[in-house]
């Protein structure tokens, strides 16, 4: 979901890019969180046997981000984007990935991924069991006739919906009212 938000939202800032400028209240903390965060991927990802505070230290760091996030203005686009990040960030400092239900992958035809967290062989994602996990975990299936399936969490809607305003929406308004 965010992926699509992205594209339509750069689509979207080409036409109107005079019209908006972002003023980002603390990006060197945003650019280390961003690059600590791709490091710890990398890490995990050439040493999935690492310690599980490696991975829950992802879950710390997003939590980190999301406070600077509520910081930002406009608060109507930052505040769901951090709430959603809080969410998820919630989830990976809680358990180190992040809970994904079974039966939401098969509606959303990700068998293969199924196979690979049954087989215990995923480094971002784990079967869910129940609990909280069975509400801020990736849940909401986008079915195989969507051109990008997959299972997306309450905090990937609220990023998304964040997202959606700050690059898709606010410009428009802000072209309309400056005719």
């Amino acid at each position: 979901m965010l992926i699509e938000v992205i594209v339509i939202g750069l689509v979207v800032q080409l036409f109107f890019w005079k019209q908006e400028t972002f003023q980002i209240k603390y990006l060197p903390a945003i650019i280390i969180c961003f690059f600590a965060l791709l490091g710890l991927r990398l890490v995990i990802s050439s040493h999935p046997e690492i310690s599980q505070g490696i991975y829950q230290a992802q879950g710390f760091l997003i939590l980190g981000l999301s406070l600077i996030f509520f910081l930002q203005k406009p608060r109507l686009a930052y505040i769901p984007f951090g709430l959603g990040l809080f969410l998820n960030g919630l989830m990976l400092s809680m358990y180190g990935r992040m809970p994904v239900d079974g039966e939401a992958l098969l509606v959303a035809g990700q068998d293969q991924v199924l196979t690979s967290l049954l087989q215990n062989q995923s480094t971002t994602h784990f079967l869910m069991t129940g609990g909280i996990q069975s509400l801020l975990g990736d849940i909401i299936p986008l079915p195989k006739t969507y051109p990008l399936a997959r299972v997306v969490s309450p905090g990937d809607i609220l990023m998304s919906l964040g997202l959606a305003y700050l690059l898709i929406v606010r410009p428009i308004v802000k072209e309309r009212e400056n005719d």
